[in-house]
């Protein structure tokens, strides 16, 4: 299973778990959010 979602997804989790202390939390989660969301594709195609 070969799918883009999967590859930009995996290492955000291993940089979400490795990050340290000073990095912004709620930054993350939301880039997260945006990958996994479909209408966030959408609207990078129609641009």
């Amino acid at each position: 299973m070969n799918f883009p979602t999967a590859s930009l997804i995996e290492p955000a989790m291993l940089s979400v778990s490795f990050a340290p202390k000073q990095s912004k939390p709620l930054k993350i989660p939301s880039l997260l959010k945006q990958k996994a969301d479909p209408t966030y594709f959408d609207l990078r195609v129609m641009e």
